[in-house]
């Protein structure tokens, strides 16, 4: 089976300011290794059987780099969809499939972030493996997070009736308060929903017809009109301003008849805050994470990160310190979802040097 990795690389998050900026978001930075997250998430499916290059769901802004990144794991053919703006998922995973159609009628698409972070990518190549046997039967298939705490960050899937390595959908649950969280893990049959899908294209353009025929008939004409400068693809802007964007949660995998998920424990994070960021690296005896030109003294669970300049810090527990050329963010553990504000701070002030 032909598997064509399509890897979104579009967003630029605001809740890893100041480290991730508009002109350099979180995917094309070395947050955790040596590499880039997309880089490797570009390896990680690499090592996939019978994995193709993969093609890059992107903007304009990011496309020249994210193609750069490519090349330089050392992989070739890659090409980008270049995205006028953000749709949302579901227009991106459609073009991917008329792609993947074009090049090879029986392929699977398999749609996934350019800014996770994965642990064991045997774990999730073994996943995969699993997944595109049901995928290529036709079904929908998502990869589910075995939940390890009640997270009331994440959606949910529910667990059906087994089958072939995975399970049928038989609901997906938005993200949920506390209690329901804690509900969800007390009955042992839920699974964090990760946002990665493979299908088959062919498959996947058949459901979209049925659950979301308007917004695909928008991404066909967009596709239709499409130009291509070597690498390049873009979709006529003309036609994709029509479009009435949506994720692929809502638009197909919600009312499609056939999904399936593969349950996997693969050390899975979506990087969503710095919190997150140090449950991942955390690395010396007293489970703090520095990198940079740094001096750490007398503390614990402590996230430091020194871009520019000698950063010291003394005495503080649960603490986050971010040092950039030209911000310094220091906020507790426990508050870094505040961190978006005050991006909004600065947009309504107009410091747009400093997003």
């Amino acid at each position: 089976m032909i598997i064509r990795p399509a890897i979104m690389c579009g967003g630029s998050g605001t809740r890893l300011w100041p480290l991730s900026r508009k002109a350099a978001p979180k995917q094309l930075l070395a947050l955790v290794g040596d590499r880039t997250m997309l880089a490797e998430t570009a390896l990680r499916v690499d090592g996939l059987d019978g994995a193709r290059s993969p093609m890059l769901l992107t903007s304009a802004a990011y496309a020249g780099e994210a193609l750069a990144q490519i090349a330089a794991t050392g992989m070739s053919d890659c090409l980008a969809i270049v995205e006028p703006d953000g749709r949302n998922t579901a227009p991106a995973a459609a073009m991917a499939a008329l792609q993947a159609v074009e090049e090879d009628g029986d392929a699977l698409v398999l749609l996934l972030a350019s800014d996770h972070f994965v642990r064991d990518s045997q774990a999730f190549q073994a996943a995969v493996a699993t997944g595109a046997r049901l995928a290529a039967e036709g079904a929908l298939v998502t990869f589910g997070i075995r939940p390890d705490h009640p997270e009331t960050g994440y959606g949910y899937i529910q667990r059906g009736a087994a089958r072939g390595g995975g399970f049928q959908v038989q609901a997906f649950k938005e993200k949920p308060d506390f209690e329901t969280a804690q509900h969800y893990i007390a009955k042992g049959t839920y699974d964090w929903n990760a946002g990665i899908f493979l299908f088959s294209a062919r498959a996947f353009l058949t459901t979209m017809e049925q659950t979301a025929p308007v917004m695909l008939a928008q991404v066909r004409a967009a596709w239709d009109g499409r130009t291509v400068d070597g690498a390049l693809i873009a979709p006529d802007p003309v036609a994709w301003e029509r479009i009435e964007g949506d994720s692929i949660d809502y638009a197909v995998a919600e009312r499609a008849s056939d999904v399936v998920v593969v349950p996997v424990e693969m050390g899975w994070s979506d990087v969503g805050s710095f919190a997150a960021l140090w449950e991942i690296s955390a690395g010396d005896t007293r489970a703090n994470s520095v990198r940079g030109d740094a001096t750490v003294i007398d503390c614990k669970r402590t996230l430091v990160r020194a871009d520019s300049r000698h950063v010291a810090v003394i005495g503080l527990d649960d603490v986050v310190v971010i040092e950039t050329g030209d911000a310094v963010l220091v906020v507790h553990r426990s508050r870094v979802q505040d961190v978006k504000t005050v991006v909004a701070g600065l947009q309504a002030a107009g410091r747009t040097e400093l997003l």
